[in-house]
């Protein structure tokens, strides 16, 4: 194999830089000669490709977000447009591609393996979610679980501090993460959260309102941390102050969760992945992806990427307590 290239593609996840990173300087090491693509499957159908060498990876570890840019493409979903996809990368004389990204990404990846025998293609999963059945972890959650345990001890250390006679102090915050609460539950865990909501598990409202009053009658405070993906998220506080009778002080964290710098956790994750896409390549592998098991990185079938519900047996055996669901 002579030349990769390698797309960031979907939403962006802290650590792709690391990936992009470790597919240049391991290619550089096989002497494979390294393509970028901006702006994921639409760049690439675009024909946006040009060459990377380790000089212009150099420091890019440490930065959030994707140097080479992402974005989503209605025009890949068609057949015109994944041929067009084929056929720039042909006109290349590219033999392997590396694609970083989420669900959808992986599934382009999966469609585009076999439009062309080739042409390797090898996915590498990162999403903020952790929703990659096959891997026990994809790139960018651990920081997404940093960004929401910083923003927890901040607020616990108000919700302790300032007390009054006349009315509980409720805080409840939301997070990412679609339809799966990775980042709620080991964040909650981390930050001691009071109380964590996530889609998976199933509890009326009325539940989580007692669980509630028994918190605030034992101690005064209570901070809940929530999933986007649950039953009525958009009026989930609404629906808490009206039951309550007292205020819930919300906060929504938002993009933070997506942006910022990576943690060394996910440095790691994302070189580790990135160095095993290339020997895959270059064994003349194609349709799988890097996944990681345990301590190991291994590669699985494409096939196998859908979305997944995670396991959350450990945690919730230490700490069901704390996790209801909606």
């Amino acid at each position: 194999m002579k030349r990769i290239a390698v797309l960031t593609s979907g939403g962006d996840a802290p650590g792709m830089n690391a990936a992009i990173n470790a597919v240049v300087n391991k290619a550089d090491d096989l002497g494979i000669e390294v393509f970028g693509i901006s702006r994921g499957y639409q760049g690439l159908i675009n024909n946006e490709i040009y060459p990377l060498n380790t000089k212009k990876v150099q420091g890019i570890c440490r930065k959030g977000g994707t140097v080479l840019e992402t974005a989503r493409s209605q025009e890949f979903r068609t057949k015109e447009g994944r041929k067009k996809a084929v056929e720039v990368l042909k006109s290349h004389k590219i033999e392997g591609l590396v694609v970083i990204g989420g669900n959808g990404s992986l599934n382009g990846a999966k469609v585009l393996s076999k439009m062309d025998s080739e042409i390797k293609v090898i996915g590498i999963p990162a999403s903020i979610d952790n929703d990659i059945s096959g891997s026990d972890f994809s790139i960018g959650f651990n920081t997404a679980c940093d960004v929401v345990t910083k923003a927890l001890d901040n607020i616990k250390d108000t919700a302790l501090s300032f007390h009054t006679s006349n009315e509980a102090r409720i805080f409840a915050v939301e997070t990412m993460g679609r339809e799966r609460g990775w980042i709620s539950i080991l964040a909650g865990i981390a930050g001691e959260a009071d109380l964590v909501i996530v889609p998976e598990k199933r509890s009326s409202f009325a539940k989580v309102v007692n669980r509630i009053k028994e918190i605030i009658k034992a101690k005064n405070d209570c901070v809940i941390l929530f999933s986007e993906g649950i039953t009525n998220a958009d009026n989930f506080v609404d629906q808490l102050e009206a039951k309550l009778g007292h205020r819930v002080r919300s906060t929504l964290l938002g993009f933070q969760q997506r942006g910022g710098v990576p943690t060394i956790t996910d440095r790691i994750l994302a070189l580790r992945m990135g160095v095993k896409a290339v020997e895959s390549l270059k064994a003349g592998e194609s349709a799988k992806m890097i996944a990681i098991k345990g301590d190991s990185v291994k590669t699985e079938l494409l096939e196998n990427n859908d979305i997944g519900t995670g396991s959350y047996d450990y945690y919730l055996d230490m700490f069901k307590h704390k996790v209801m669901g909606l």
